[in-house]
This record gives structure tokens, C-alpha cells and sequence, in this order.
């Protein structure tokens, strides 16, 4: 009974010193209130606690305090496995509250790999290893490897002027390879030999063939005036520098008499001899010989002032487009590029007066048009 009447008391206590508290009224003995710690109640980690603070005045004011943290300490655990997480146990020392803590899995020990199927050039191969705690074994693909063919088998001979064809097998899976190939020595857009294209390009700006920079790039520019020479010494226009297009320009590495000779060297020509007479309206034909290997070079010509495509200057195409223009063969711009609708062009005419249609502007088409010009002018 003394207990509870303890107690009441010591909670009517509180009540009254809170209130004081919460009445914020000034502390009749120092003007502000001088708590000092009165009592209190320890916190533990089941039980909050309290503080009580008390100030001459008779004034009081009680506190609640959180429960305290558990002090845990680790009493026993099992290890993680690569199989299996772990557990740990622990007791709170104050409580005696028990907990358990997972463990994440450890990470498996596996030996080296070992090949089960070797890979081919169609099917994956196998691998396994294994763990040599648990035994789990583990397994994956390995990437197929490169087919094994045989040596290139000719199906098609390349020439001087013209490539050539091969083919070859997988001598495991008899899959077919099969390409194109140039000859030797061939410089075209995928060469890497840029040395060899700048003396190409050389030759070809010195002749009026080309009119760009030197740069050792075999591209569209160098292709056009390639295909140019190449109409002009009557060889397929393909714009590749075959051997036949090659040789037709530089020196062999070795003379006539098999001494050697440095490669890349241009030809030096004597004098050309005519064949065949050009007229003015026909190619002819010359040769002439290389003073230092004997290079004999065979070729067409076009009569002096004939406009040929590809070759022709820009101004000169310009006059011969503005009069097909007005005199009606043409409807185009004046562009000075002796493209396909100037050629149309100087058919059409050629046809109306009953020349041979080249679509090449020779001398007896020009003097044909140029006359029919003057003449419409004259009316």
C-alpha cells in the first residue's frame, strides 16, 4: 500500500513540475530559473527513462529519455558457402534479447578450365571448371574458329587489262570462298600505294589528262583522267591503271638487256610515227619508242582541234554548247562539260547533215556548225 501511495505522489510530483515548466513563469528567487538534477530513471533498451530538475524556487520540470541501443555481442555463427548463406547470432547484454544475422554466399572456387569439345569453323565448342569446395560444375560456349582453306584455285586468268577470278575451300567444312583479283602491279580506289598513284598522277596533270592536286588518293578525279589516257590509247576506259595502262607510261624495272632500272620511271618517247593518217573526221593511229627500255607505244590520235569528251578545255566545250544551243540540237546549260547531253547534242547535228554520229566534236563538225552559225546570224 505504501507503495502505490509512493507513487501517486510522485506523480502528482511530475504533473506540477511540468506545469511549472510549461507556465514559463520567472523564478521568484533569481529571475530565470537554476535547474539542478533531481532524480532520474535510467533508460535501458526494454524501458525508457526520465529525468527530473528542480530550481530553489520549488519549481520542477521531468523529462522522458528513449530507450537505450542493444549492446549486442556475437555468441556463435555458421560460415557462407558457395552453396549456402551464413548465420550469425548474437545476445543483447543488457536484455538478453537474441537476433540472427544471413550472410551473403562466398563466391565459388573453381579450377582451371578444360576444354569437353574442341570448336570448328561451324559448331561452338565446350568448356567446363568446377568448384572444388562444393563441386558445382560450371560450363560455357567457346567461339567457333576461323575456316582453314586451301590454297586459291584459278577459275579465271586475270590479263594485262582485266582482272581475274579464284576460289578456294574450308578443307573442314568445304565451305566456297570465292573473289575477284587485279593483276600484279595494278593501282586502282583500294591501293595503298600512294607513291606509285602520285607518279601516276603526275604523268596525267604534265599530259592534260588531269587537273587536280597530287595527293597519292586514287579517287573519282584520278579515275576520270585515267579513263581518258585510256580512250585515247584505245584501251578498255575502265579507269583502273592496269598493267597495260602502267606499262604504256613507265619504265620496267629491268632494260632490254635485263639491267636493272628504277622503278617508276616515266618513259622517254622519241619522236611519234604515223601509222595512219587522221582526217577530219576520223581518229589515226602512231607509235613511237622509249629511248631508255624500248617500250614500243601504239595509240590513236584525234586531227588537231577536234573537242573530245573528258579532254576537251572548259571554253572550248562552252562555244560548241551555246552554238548546238542556238541553233536548236541542244537543251541544256552551258557548262563547259562535255557530258552525255553535248554528245547528244553533237550527234543531233551530225545527223542532220549526214556525218557519221560520234558525238565527237571533230573539225568537219565543227566547221559544219560553226558555218551553219554564222549564217543564221547573217539573215
Amino acid at each position: 500500500m505504501m507503495k502505490r501511495i509512493l507513487m501517486l505522489v510522485f506523480c502528482l510530483m511530475m504533473l506540477v513540475g511540468c506545469a511549472h515548466a510549461s507556465e514559463g513563469d520567472p523564478c521568484a528567487v533569481y529571475g530565470e530559473h537554476r535547474w539542478y538534477l533531481f532524480d532520474q530513471l535510467t533508460p535501458t533498451c526494454t524501458q525508457s527513462g526520465w529525468t527530473i530538475h528542480r530550481c530553489d524556487c520549488g519549481a520542477q520540470s521531468t523529462k522522458a529519455v528513449p530507450v537505450a541501443a542493444h549492446q549486442w555481442q556475437q555468441t556463435g555463427f555458421i560460415p557462407a558457402s558457395c552453396e549456402a548463406e551464413g548465420l550469425a547470432f548474437f545476445e543483447c547484454q543488457q536484455c538478453h534479447s537474441n537476433k540472427t544475422e544471413v550472410t551473403q554466399r562466398s563466391e565459388h572456387n573453381f579450377n582451371q578450365w578444360l576444354q569437353v569439345s574442341d570448336p570448328t569453323c561451324t559448331t561452338r565448342g565446350l568448356k567446363q571448371r568446377t568448384c572444388w569446395l562444393c563441386g558445382y560444375v560450371d560450363q560455357a560456349e567457346v567461339d567457333t574458329v576461323p575456316h582453314r582453306y586451301s590454297d586459291w584455285v584459278i577459275t579465271l586468268p586475270c590479263t594485262d587489262h582485266s582482272m581475274g577470278a579464284r576460289m578456294r575451300n574450308c578443307i573442314v567444312c568445304n565451305k566456297l570462298d570465292s573473289q575477284d583479283f587485279y593483276p600484279a602491279g595494278t593501282l586502282h580506289a583500294d591501293t595503298d600505294s600512294i607513291e606509285a598513284v602520285k607518279a601516276l598522277q603526275t604523268y596525267l596533270t604534265d599530259n592534260g589528262y588531269l587537273n587536280s592536286i597530287i595527293d597519292g588518293d586514287y579517287g573519282k578525279v584520278t579515275q576520270k583522267a585515267v579513263t581518258a589516257y585510256q580512250k585515247e590509247m584505245g584501251f578498255e576506259p575502265t579507269g583502273i591503271a592496269y598493267p597495260q595502262t602502267l606499262e604504256a607510261i613507265f619504265c620496267p624495272d629491268t632494260d632490254p638487256n635485263g639491267q636493272p632500272m628504277s622503278t617508276g620511271r616515266l618513259h622517254a618517247y622519241g619522236e611519234w610515227n604515223i601509222m595512219q593518217a587522221a582526217t577530219d573526221h576520223s581518229q589515226g593511229s602512231r607509235r613511237h619508242t622509249c629511248l631508255l627500255c624500248g617500250h614500243t607505244e601504239r595509240a590513236l590520235y584525234y586531227p588537231e582541234g577536234s573537242l573530245v569528251p573528258g579532254i576537251a578545255s572548259s571554253q572550248d566545250v562552252k562555244e560548241l554548247q551555246q552554238a548546238l544551243i542556238d541553233l536548236g540540237y541542244l537543251k541544256s546549260i552551258v557548262d563547259g562539260d562535255y557530258g552525255n547531253s553535248t554528245q547528244k547534242g553533237v550527234r543531233n547535228f551530225q545527223r542532220a547533215m549526214g556525218f557519221e554520229e560520234t558525238g565527237i566534236a571533230y573539225p568537219q563538225t565543227l566547221n559544219a556548225l560553226y558555218a551553219q552559225l554564222d549564217e543564221k546570224k547573217a539573215r
